[in-house]
């Protein structure tokens, strides 16, 4: 009856470990997103975020070099 109980509680102690992990790691994809949407917004404001209309393109197609 003891390792009955025993597994009961040692059960419930993973279930509670779990909640917590879960806890954890919800919190810490908000920070992340929080962090990239900061970023993000960075960007759009600086107008840095991908704008590759000065870039210049090569005048010729590529082409692989011979082996």
């Amino acid at each position: 009856m003891g390792a009955v109980v025993g597994y009961g509680v040692a059960g419930l102690q993973v279930v509670e470990m779990l909640k917590l992990f879960n806890d954890a790691s919800t919190k810490i994809n908000i920070v992340g997103s929080v962090i990239a949407g900061i970023f993000g917004t960075g960007m759009d404001i600086g107008y840095r975020g991908g704008d590759l209309s000065t870039v210049q393109l090569p005048s010729a197609a590529y082409t692989s070099p011979g082996a």
